[in-house]
């Protein structure tokens, strides 16, 4: 029974490493396009498409 617990914990500390990776990802994409977004006029062509 103790060995599960550990194994649960093992488990969700994996999980929150993965989601962690994932929101900095993200992150990373949203400053990406923000960045790209200042490169472009706002009334350019593809302004929308960033941030679609």
């Amino acid at each position: 029974m103790g060995r599960d617990i550990f194994d649960d914990k093992r488990k969700s500390e994996a999980l929150v490493r993965n989601m962690c990776i994932w929101y900095i990802h993200a992150a990373k994409r949203i400053w990406t396009n923000c960045k790209h977004r200042e490169d472009c006029e706002p009334d350019g062509p593809h302004w929308r498409d960033w941030h679609a």
